[in-house]
């Protein structure tokens, strides 16, 4: 394993850095001088083949401006493949987790908010259920089908109080 002084480095002498990308300086095979380094993945990140290695470009940007490289880097605007260095972050792992954009499953449009049925006395009824995650355990409100607003709004407002400047709605 390549230590991160060594790979600093290396990302030092072969990129640039200019507005969210790396650049390489050298010539390679197929790749020229000053063209964008890496590609995007299927995931989203953008990644950067260097010494037969592949690397995101989040984490090598990270390493290129602040010389070490943490463990998790979050996505300020919860896009993957924007690596501004503005837009990058130092997170745990939870609040990576809380930064995370809406489940392209979710079937109501607001993160954290699901159609649930509940069986009372052999009848079923069907409710909002609000659920946010704070310290491993949820907090869970449950809300009539005609306020759907006042769900969102109990959501937005724990979601800030818990997750603070890691807290993302959408």
């Amino acid at each position: 394993i390549m230590s991160q002084e060594k790979l600093y480095e290396q990302i030092h002498e072969a990129f640039n850095y200019n507005d969210g990308n790396l650049y390489w300086k050298i010539k390679r095979q197929r790749i020229k001088a000053g063209n964008v380094a890496g590609y995007v993945a299927q995931n989203g990140y953008m990644v950067i083949m260097l010494n037969g290695k592949k690397h995101y470009a989040h984490r090598l940007i990270w390493l290129y401006h602040h010389g070490y490289m943490p463990t998790i880097i979050d996505h300020i605007d919860g896009n993957r493949s924007n690596n501004n260095i503005k837009n990058l972050r130092i997170a745990t792992a939870s609040q990576n987790q809380h930064n995370r954009v809406i489940n392209k499953n979710n079937k109501t449009g607001i993160k954290g908010l699901s159609i649930v049925n509940i069986p009372v006395n052999g009848a079923i009824y069907t409710y909002y259920r609000a659920d946010i995650c704070n310290d491993h355990k949820s907090v869970r409100k449950y809300f009539s089908l005609d306020d759907k607003e006042e769900a969102k709004k109990f959501l937005d407002t724990a979601r800030k109080e818990i997750h603070g400047e890691y807290a993302r709605a959408e």
